[in-house]
This record gives structure tokens, sequence and C-alpha cells, in this order.
């Protein structure tokens, strides 16, 4: 299981229901990454991915990467870093999508300390969109 990192181009990430279609969640691009599920060793993709343009990846074998980061502290909490700012860049757009989808018009509005509540609660219960399959994606970085 892999994860990978854009060196260039840009990729769209899709949720895909039968009878609907794909949607266009986000798309990623240079020094984004594409994939955090496999970073959660019991966890499974749920979106796709697809370039939009010629587009250079990393590829990055999760298993080992984990190892890594038990091995070196310092490392792996740079590297939680980063999946913990892209799971909060997929989270808004999931909430972006949502206002598309179900409007504006909302109950009360939350106060600034309430917001992060809302943000904390979301993150902990939402199944954010990861990735089931790359297409017209050069692997091996040429």
């Amino acid at each position: 299981v892999a994860s990978y990192l854009v060196v260039e181009g840009h990729v769209s990430l899709e949720i895909c229901a039968a009878g609907v279609g794909c949607r266009r969640v986000l798309s990623v691009g240079r020094g984004e990454l594409i994939g955090w599920s496999p970073f959660l060793s019991d966890s499974c993709f749920t979106a796709t991915a697809k370039t939009l343009e010629p587009t250079h990846l990393i590829r990055i074998d999760a298993d080992r990467l984990r190892q890594a980061c038990e091995q070196n502290h310092e490392f792996g909490y740079q590297i939680l870093r980063k999946v913990v700012k892209t799971l909060s860049t997929r989270i808004n757009a999931a909430r972006l999508q949502m206002l598309d989808v179900f409007g504006t018009e909302s109950g009360p509005s939350l106060s600034a300390s309430d917001s992060h509540s809302e943000a904390v609660t979301a993150e902990a219960s939402s199944e954010t969109p990861t990735i089931t399959n790359i297409a017209g994606v050069n692997k091996n970085g040429g």
C-alpha cells in the first residue's frame, strides 16, 4: 500500500457513487499528498485520483514510512504535521462541497469558540476522501 507526493502537475480527487457518478472534491498540486489512508494501517481508500495534466509523483511505501516514523520521532512528528494538514484541507473541501449540495441556509451561527469544536468533531467523525486508483499517472517519475 502506498501514498504519493505530487512533484509536478495536478491531480483531481473524486468521490464516485452508483447512480450519481463521480464528483470532484478537490484538486491537489505540487507538494501535496495523495492517499493519506495508508498511514493508518487499518484504513481503506474511498476516492479516486485522476491526473489533470502530465504529472510526476513520488511513491511512498506506507509500511516503511510508518517504521521510519516509529524509529525517529522527530521525523514522525513532521510527517504527522503533513498528514494533518492534508486532512484539514480535505475536510474543508468536503464542507464546501456540502454547501454546493445543501445550500447556505443554516440554523444559528456559531461563535468563533464553537467553530473549533465543530472542526474537531468533523475530523473525528468524517470519512475523508482518499484514493482508490490513479489513472494516467507515471509511477516511475518520468
